[in-house]
Parts: C-alpha cells; structure tokens; sequence
C-alpha cells in the first residue's frame, strides 16, 4: 500500500513539475510578451559577438542586402600589452561602441543604391557621432553629425553638381517635407516610398517617436527561439518592427510597405 501511494505521488510531483516548468518556458512569456529592458537590450546589441548579414526583399523578392556589423572600442591602456600577454576576443578597457552598416538595394532594373552608415556610442550608449553615404548612379549623398552639433552637414553629387548644406537637426521632423523642398528623387531612398500616401495635413502631425522593447518567441521551423522583439513607431503610422536574438544579433526587421530583412542564417527556415 505504501508503495502503490509513493509512486501516485511521485508520478504526480513529476507531472506538476513537468508541466510548470513547460508553462514557465513556453506558456505566458509566448502569450503575453512582457517588456524587456531597453538598456540591457541595447548594450547586447552593441556588443553582438557576431555580425548579422540580412537579406532585403521586397514583396517576397530578393532586392539587396546589408551587413550589421558592431564592434568595440579599445583604449591606450589596453594596447600597451604585449602581443603574448593580450587574449583574442577580450577588450578590458572600453572606449566606445561602434556600429557599421554597409550594403546595396535594387532601385530599377539598371539602378542599385550602395550605402554605408557609421555610428559611435560612448560608454553610457549614448551616441556620439552619425555619418552616413547612399549612391547610385544618378550621384550621392553624404550626411554627417555629432551630438554636440546642432546641425546636420550634407553634401550631395548629382550629374556633377555638387552642393553643400548645413541643416538644423531642429527641422528634422518631416523627411517628405525636407526630400520635396531639396528636390531629392524619392525613390533614391529606399522602394515602395511612393506607395505610403503623404498626409493630408503634415503640419499636424504629432512630432515623435515611440518603441517598445519586449521578450517575444520566434518560431524557427518547428521550434521556438527566444528573442527580443522591438517595435518602432514613427509619427503615429509606420511601424517597424526588429527581432533581436539574445545575445544581440539581428534576426529580421519588418518595414512599412512589405519590405522585409532577414538574417541569411534563416532564409532556409
């Protein structure tokens, strides 16, 4: 008799804790998708062990791709070490958090933009310096600027004109706006731009930005990742949304206009 209730309750104990234990990995955070710290996701981001190659498609077709590429500052301290002394992989005083991204997308059939954006960030993550270049064949444009400016310094090539601008970050607000007054080929920017209707009354549009950073799941074939999902939300009408991996790597992003980035580790999932 002893024996038959031991194994009852050890069978029960075991399908309580099997059963808990499921619920706690896969049940509420799956259903619910609590907030996420953003400071701890974003130090991850900026120290992904890895880069993140993606492939762009719009629409379901390949149009380009773009690499990911953080890194980590050194400072003098550090590479005062010998070459025997120093361990591959380990940076023991940081500088700065630095962030390439380079790429190309397909405009036209005979046109492709290449692009190239370089950001730097202090200890705090707190950024310090933007540059930025996009070409194609009809010219270039070069935008750069720092944290204790105030304003953005532009340069643009086109059919050999060039032409040089300061603009006030102030006035960053509507890119539409600023792209027409600039008389800049809007579908130089990026595809499926001239699908998103302008606003009837751009002067009322509440001038701001909104995320939020949550724990998600991301279903990965049969299976289920555990990833963090940021949600981007520019004057109250474009979402964008990014899946992040734990350790930081940027496993896909979701544009307006059914422009999509995948990370090319999962293109076959």
């Amino acid at each position: 008799m002893h024996r038959n209730w031991l194994f009852w309750g050890l069978l029960a104990f075991w399908v309580f804790m099997n059963t808990w234990l499921w619920r706690l990995e896969y049940g509420r955070s799956k259903q619910t998708g609590d907030h996420a710290s953003t400071s701890i996701v974003w130090q991850r981001i900026l120290t992904a062990p890895d880069h993140s190659v993606m492939e762009v498609s719009y629409r379901g077709k390949r149009i380009g791709f773009f690499r990911w590429m953080p890194n980590i500052g050194e400072s003098g301290a550090n590479m005062s070490l010998d070459d025997d002394q120093q361990v591959e992989g380990i940076v023991k005083h940081v500088s700065d958090y630095r962030i390439n991204v380079e790429g190309n997308i397909m405009m036209q059939i005979t046109n492709r933009m290449t692009f190239g954006v370089h950001m730097r960030f202090d200890t705090n993550q707190v950024w310090q310096e933007i540059s930025a270049k996009f070409g194609s064949r009809l010219g270039s444009i070069q935008l750069h600027t720092t944290s204790s400016s105030q304003e953005l310094q532009m340069q643009l090539d086109f059919d050999g004109s060039k032409w040089e601008q300061n603009i006030s970050r102030s006035a960053l607000v509507n890119p539409d706006q600023l792209i027409r007054e600039f008389g800049l080929p809007i579908g130089m920017l990026w595809p499926g731009w001239s699908m998103i209707a302008s606003p009837e009354t751009p002067g009322k549009i509440q001038r701001n930005i909104s995320w939020g950073v949550y724990n998600d799941w991301w279903k990965v074939g049969h299976s289920h990742l555990r990833v963090y999902r940021i949600e981007l939300q520019i004057l109250n009408r474009f979402v964008i949304t990014f899946i992040i991996s734990r350790v930081g790597e940027i496993l896909r992003i979701e544009f307006p206009s059914e422009l999509t980035a995948v990370n090319e580790a999962f293109l076959s999932w």
